[in-house]
């Protein structure tokens, strides 16, 4: 179990000098050491300190009096335990004297196999196999809260299924965490709280070892998906919609609808595990994303394998997103065994005469969460050493941004730029780029070969997405956003339906997208923008993809990002609502919101399959529906993928955008 300190230092200026005082409670039956590194970069570099712990029967107080550690990281390791003292010294009955909670159900502590096998189908990569074990007992809710226990608690109901017997929907990890506080104060003014205990969100391990209820298949009743549809609510039997809970049969312990019907939030943040045993694990310290359980009735079978995992942002929201709590010790597993206490002092060392800001925050991968600790003025000499003393800081990040009056500097990360919905496009031409001008906030795709569709080894993939070889002959200029609704009304003289506001992706039909590519051709043509030999029309699917991929790959166009981590940089997936355009990283290209916002609209018939290898391809003819590209702000991760593809009637609207190319006519 690692445990990171402050010492994560974005600037070479910044040092820090922590005192770690760490407090090992161990029962008997397991050993563990303490392992020290002077930065998390030089992983799996660690050493062991003076002293170490090896076996421990009690809790003790530890300090590492070593010299020379002016910077450091410290965990402990289990390094190994026996199963059978560890079962003996604890007791697995339910706690006397205390009564069970209505619709709850006692889940027993034990050992079980976290993750998948590798050769197991549907796996990801950041199913990490380990055994885990969890020494003491908790109840756990045997349905995910519906809609009338939320209602009658919170009252309000976001779900967009309404059903007062549904599961609630439409809640962050916030408003999880928030339900499970109001059912504490609940439960303690009608003295029903047991001492010591609290309602919370479940660790990651108590979900998946309630999960299993003791099994170690794909499945909690097999490695078969036949059986699914007893147990589950999924994409092929909930018919778009979440269903009432408790309708499908339980897992052996009593649990229902623990897969599919909605995604549960658990209470870690997300992370890859490390292939060690572990001890009542819960995550790492701090993170950008919480870890979500179970799949949904959006998903297919696969995605709700026992092992299968997703991460979230905690504030966001969706329609195959609720939550199920459990009553458990008031401390968080594991917190009793190891506490990690330090000092930060950062030594701050620049040129006279400048000044700096120390910024912090408890998500170094969200860029937009740093938070200024103080200002800096280095005035008369080179050095300042600085202590925060705002309080005991177990998780922050630091980094030192230097401050320069004319608006320039450095410091944390940023999405792309861009000039917004009809600005000027700029920059040195692409390669075969005509030279008779660029329209403005559009860029240039040079014709060339890709391999289209996925490989039969992609997290999430589908059968429609056939891995081939297309070439593309000719280049073209595609829009770097979807059509925005004030340019939908000035091209149409018409507003969407519904409007959201100006910068926002218009909801449009199949037919309105080829009109609005017709009035933007013949605006062009009439003013004399027009280049000779083309107009503007809607991209092929062969078009659209080898643009959004953007000469990767991969699963998406900034990598495979299996576990979620880097897609809220990128993509409005799985939240509450689209959003405005241009307000998130662009890819290779230069082109935003290809993945996520609104499924975009292409110019082919949709069709299930594709050829072995293809020259310009265009489906047409025979097929009612049309193809639609991308993934939506409903859809979860895996239908943003590059690759992934969908069909829609071309009247529909719901969830449906477009971005015009500019290129040959087909």
């Amino acid at each position: 179990m690692a445990l990171g300190c402050l010492g994560r230092l974005a600037a070479q200026e910044l040092t820090v000098r922590e005192i770690p005082e760490l407090t090992v409670t161990s029962a008997p039956g397991w050993t563990e050491r303490v392992e020290w590194t002077a930065s998390e970069l030089s992983l799996p570099f660690w050493s062991i300190p003076q002293d170490p712990p090896a076996r421990v029967t009690n809790s003790f107080r530890w300090l590492d009096r070593s010299r020379q550690r002016p910077v450091g990281f410290y965990r402990t390791v289990v390094t190994g335990w026996d199963a059978t003292t560890l079962i003996q010294s604890i007791p697995t009955h339910e706690p006397p004297g205390i009564r069970r909670p209505a619709g709850f159900v006692w889940i027993r502590p034990g050992l079980f196999t976290m993750g998948s096998p590798a050769g197991e189908p549907g796996r990801g990569t950041n199913e990490v196999r380990r055994s885990v074990f969890l020494t003491r007992g908790y109840w756990m809710s045997d349905h995910e809260v519906t809609q009338s226990e939320y209602r009658g608690l919170m009252d309000r109901n976001p779900s967009g299924f309404p059903g007062d017997d549904r599961p609630v929907e439409n809640v962050s990890w916030t408003d999880a965490v928030g339900y499970c506080e109001a059912l504490n104060r609940k439960a303690s003014g009608l003295r029903e709280l047991p001492p010591g205990y609290a309602y919370r969100l479940p660790t990651e391990a108590e979900w998946e070892y309630a999960a299993r209820a003791g099994s170690g298949t794909a499945y909690p009743w097999g490695e078969s998906e036949a059986e699914i549809g007893r147990h589950a609510w999924h994409a092929g039997t909930a018919e778009f919609s979440t269903r009432e809970v408790r309708r499908l049969s339980p897992n052996r312990w009593g649990l229902h609808d623990l897969l599919g019907n909605v995604w549960e939030w658990c209470l870690d943040w997300g992370a890859v595990p490390a292939d060690t045993a572990s001890l009542e694990p819960t995550g790492p310290g701090t993170g950008s994303l919480r870890i979500i359980r179970g799949g949904s009735y959006l998903d297919d079978p696969r995605l709700l394998r026992t092992a299968s995992r997703m991460a979230f942002r905690p504030d966001w929201s969706g329609d195959c997103l609720g939550f199920r709590p459990v009553l458990a010790a008031t401390d968080p597993p594991g917190s009793g065994r190891l506490g990690l206490r330090m000092v930060p002092e950062l030594t701050l060392r620049a040129s006279p005469g400048t000044r700096y800001r120390i910024e912090r925050t408890r998500s170094p991968r969200v860029t937009n969460s740093w938070e200024t600790a103080t200002q800096l003025d280095l005035t008369t000499n080179s050095l300042v050493v600085w202590t925060d003393l705002s309080e005991t800081p177990p998780g922050w990040s630091y980094r030192a941004v230097r401050i320069v009056e004319n608006g320039g500097g450095g410091g944390g990360g940023g999405g792309g730029g861009g000039t917004g919905p009809g600005g000027e496009g700029g920059g040195p031409l692409r390669p075969g780029e005509p030279t008779n001008g660029r329209p403005a906030g559009f860029v240039w795709v040079p014709a060339g070969t890709f391999r289209m569709g996925s490989p039969e080894t992609e997290l999430g993939r589908r059968s429609n997405e056939t891995a081939h070889t297309v070439t593309l002959t000719r280049g073209y200029w595609m829009s770097d956003h979807e059509v925005t609704e004030a340019e939908f009304e000035s091209q149409l003289g018409r507003a969407s339906t519904p409007a959201h506001g100006p910068r926002f992706p218009v909801q449009s039909t199949w037919a309105d997208a080829e009109r609005y590519c017709q009035a933007l051709t013949d605006k062009a043509r009439a003013g004399g923008t027009l280049p000779e030999g083309y107009v503007y029309r809607l991209p092929t699917e062969a078009e659209w993809e080898n643009a959004c991929r953007a000469g990767t790959t991969t699963r998406y166009s900034w990598g495979d990002d299996p576990d979620g981590l880097d897609i809220g940089k990128h993509a409005w997936s799985w939240v509450a609502t689209y959003r405005e355009v241009r307000q998130l990283q662009p890819n290779p290209l230069g082109l935003y919101d290809m993945s996520g916002n609104l499924w975009e609209w292409c110019a082919d018939s949709y069709r299930d399959t594709f050829p072995d290898t293809a020259v310009d391809p265009l489906a047409t003819g025979g097929i009612t529906r049309r193809s639609i590209r991308g993934g939506g702000y409903l859809e979860n991760f895996s239908r943003s993928r590059s690759a992934a593809r969908n069909g829609a009637g071309p009247n529909e609207t719901r969830d449906l955008g477009f971005r015009p190319v500019l290129a040959r006519p087909l």
